[in-house]
């Protein structure tokens, strides 16, 4: 219609003078007011449009995302703003990124626009392949001859915390919508835009992948021989595997350390080896019937005591007695050196040989016992906590050389008796009063009476 009007004004033109027409009035026209209300407003800002037509929305984090999508790096275009994120829609079964992907999987082969700038290719998810890092593994045959795959601890149980609020979202609090059909309008020329990157992209366009499974990664390590461990599996029942520290694949604190087979711990310890500081395994508690009491892994209430034993019995000690210490076997009552650790040995005050003289115990070859001004005991004896105790008189006598072996067979009446007995005449036996050695024939020449009387005890 406007280009008639311009046709019809250009001919009047030519063929008519100016002061003919008449002054050419521009009609009112009515006026509408649109008003659309308030615009919507998000955290993510619009980018530029995808090959489909799309606005591709621009993001740092999920959480600038609309409900439903996931923030995911470009794969083309890289550079400047053009490395910022994209709001995308979680692929069925596939992968923008490796954060679509379960642990140890990368994403290959995602095709994903830049947020900015021109796309000119057909955007495509990729496929999640597993990655295993150098010197972790699956499996023993992944670790070569010589080794076993050693998988670390478990997870702890996170309980749910009570107090805390509701968290940002995240990439794993967006699950993957149901699919919507959405009605295969084609573009203006009746042509469906590339189901790779088009918003309207049927459900049947879009094939299914079946998500990867979890992995399971442990690290390669030695394979232990008998009595070292990694797990309990290692050892024989009832032995368990203690000491040993496993590590995760991916952590990078922590040190692979072997275990060692042992008994289940009987209190604090089953044998020395078990404690420290010096300490030695005490057995206590109940004890087997049939086997050793002293033996840790007979009982069930074993500690660890720091002990230092003069003894173990009596003849280890110089006064003949060990007394019995601390600690002591449960069982042993009352507490006796064969029973007890820490024993003492008795006190010794008696220093040297026995000082009494050789009344009561005569004198060796060539030697005979006499009586002389030495003064020396008759009897002594040992009291370990005081010394010698010895009889106050002077009749022991001493050894001195002599063809007359031991005492002179004379009586007790002119030498006296040890302190304790009397000197006695028994009218039955005649005892001479004095004897004299004869050193030329080694034989006593004594009187011929009979009073020299016997020493009897009091």
């Amino acid at each position: 219609m406007r280009f008639a009007l311009l046709l019809t004004l250009a001919a009047c033109t030519a063929t008519t003078d100016a002061a003919d027409v008449p002054a050419f009035v521009v009609p009112d026209f009515p006026q509408f007011d649109f008003d659309f209300g308030p615009l919507p407003s998000t955290d993510a800002d619009a980018g530029g449009d995808g090959p489909g037509g799309e606005t591709r929305v621009c993001c740092a984090a999920t959480d600038q995302c609309a409900p439903g999508e996931l923030c995911r790096p470009p794969t083309t275009g890289l550079s400047g703003a053009e490395a910022a994120g994209r709001c995308m829609a979680p692929p069925k079964g596939g992968c923008w990124s490796a954060e679509d992907c379960p642990a140890f999987y990368r994403c290959d082969g995602a095709v994903l626009c830049s947020c900015e700038g021109a796309c000119d290719t057909t955007e495509a998810p990729g496929l999640c392949a597993a990655e295993i890092p150098l010197g972790c593994c699956t499996d023993d045959a992944a670790c070569g001859d010589g080794n076993s795959c050693v998988f670390g601890p478990p997870a702890p149980a996170v309980e749910p915390d009570a107090d805390a609020g509701p968290a940002s979202p995240s990439d794993a609090d967006v699950a993957s919508p149901e699919p919507e059909a959405v009605p295969d309008v084609g573009d203006a020329d009746g042509v469906s835009p590339d189901p790779g990157s088009a918003p309207d992209a049927t459900e049947e366009d879009v094939v299914e992948v079946p998500p990867p499974p979890e992995l399971v990664v442990g690290r390669c390590a030695p394979t232990l021989g008998e009595g070292g461990c990694w797990t309990d599996a290692d050892c024989t029942a009832p032995k368990t595997c203690a000491g040993a520290t496993r590590c995760d694949c991916d952590t990078t604190d922590c040190v692979m350390t072997s275990g060692t087979c042992r008994l289940p711990l009987q209190g604090e310890c089953n044998a020395d080896s078990d404690c420290t500081d010096g300490k030695k395994c005490i057995a206590s508690g109940t004890c087997g019937a049939s086997c050793d009491p002293k033996d840790p892994l007979c009982c069930d209430a074993n500690f660890c005591a720091t002990v230092a034993s003069e003894c173990t019995q009596g003849a280890d000690c110089s006064s003949g007695t060990c007394l019995g210490g601390s600690p002591c076997h449960s069982w042993c009552s009352p507490p006796t050196p064969d029973c007890c650790y820490g024993n003492k040995c008795l006190a010794n005050l008696c220093v040297g040989a026995n000082p009494q003289g050789c009344y009561h115990t005569g004198c060796g070859p060539g030697l005979g016992c006499r009586i002389t001004t030495q003064c020396k005991s008759s009897s002594c004896t040992c009291d370990f906590a005081v010394g010698w105790k010895c009889v106050d008189d002077c009749m022991g006598g001493v050894c001195v050389p002599s063809k007359c072996p031991g005492l002179p067979p004379s009586g007790c009446g002119l030498s006296g008796c040890p302190k304790g007995s009397s000197c006695v005449i028994d009218p039955k036996g005649c005892v001479p009063s004095a004897c004299e050695c004869d050193e030329a024939t080694g034989s006593w020449n004594c009187t011929s009476d009979c009073d020299g009387g016997t020493c009897v005890p009091d």
